[in-house]
């Protein structure tokens, strides 16, 4: 009795229905097909404007939204941003890639097999490399034994916390208007600043200045030289680097003023009965979020 011939079943569907089973299959099992069959290398490796871009998308690694980004033709299907801009939007990418590096390089250099090659390729320059390493960030963030440091001090509950990573220094205020500025490295407190009556519940910080905001209709923190008075109770804030503070309020409101001049930019009402719980501020679009008890 003959043997009959292995079936690759997925050689015999169309593409687009072999990735949506592909699009199920972990990365790592990704990764150990690549090395069994020669049309599942071809397959995974040699979309990388469909497959690992669509990939990208599902983990969330990339915005989905066709509303805000100019479409790509590429393979048939619609690229909805460039590599470059996806980096571009996370910063914080190549920061984290280049700290996990270094970490990797310095366990290999103190391990006992120094022949190891300790070198890691920090270039992005495909979607699969732009999931590759996303997906090991990640990875680590959930697995990771991070340095635990309690910061002792407020007698009343933290309502918000600023961390400044070029200053080495992390920023925290309480329900009773306590502002504390510590230092991350051994987590002593440096400074105590009452300037507020009641709970601080935001603080953003650009060019040497922070800002902090309160729950009650009084001026935010900024310098001793530099009090704006909002007339609102503040519940977000969002600073920008030219210096364009952008506020919301328990009564609903978006407020935007520049620093630089003291002078309103513009005042945006959300729905009624509603307060804005969080605001973001960009050269060409506001965010809010709005929310009710």
């Amino acid at each position: 009795m003959s043997k009959s011939k292995p079936v690759n079943l997925l050689s015999r569907l169309p593409t687009e229905l072999a990735f949506v089973i592909l699009y199920q299959i972990p990365y790592r099992s990704l990764t150990a097909m690549t090395r069994v069959d020669r049309y599942w290398r071809t397959l995974i490796l040699q979309h990388d404007n469909s497959f690992w871009y669509r990939l990208c998308q599902k983990h969330g690694y990339l915005p989905s939204d066709p509303v805000l980004f100019s479409g790509h033709a590429s393979g048939g299907h619609k690229v909805l941003i460039q590599l470059g801009e996806a980096l571009q939007m996370r910063p914080g990418l190549t920061r984290a890639l280049e700290q996990s590096s270094k970490n990797f390089e310095a366990r290999i250099s103190s391990s006992s097999s120094p022949s190891l090659d300790a070198r890691i390729d920090k270039r992005i320059n495909t979607w699969c490399r732009l999931f590759e390493i996303s997906t090991i960030l990640e990875a680590e963030w959930k697995v990771g034994k991070p340095t635990i440091k309690e910061l002792r001090g407020h007698q009343d509950p933290v309502l918000c916390v600023k961390i400044l990573p070029l200053w080495d220094r992390v920023v925290t205020g309480d329900r009773s208007g306590c502002l504390k500025i510590w230092c991350a490295t051994t987590g002593a407190c440096l400074r105590t600043f009452r300037q507020h009556r009641m709970g601080v519940s935001s603080l953003v910080f650009q060019k040497n200045i922070l800002i902090s905001g309160s729950w009650i209709q009084e001026a935010p923190y900024l310098k001793p030289q530099k009090i704006v008075d909002l007339g609102e109770q503040v519940s977000s804030m969002h600073l920008t680097e030219r210096m364009e503070l952008a506020f919301g309020t328990l009564s609903g409101r978006v407020k935007i003023i520049s620093l630089k001049t003291v002078s309103s930019l513009g005042t945006f009402i959300g729905p009624a009965g509603t307060y804005c719980n969080a605001v973001s501020l960009s050269e060409s679009r506001l965010e809010a979020a709005f929310g009710s008890q």
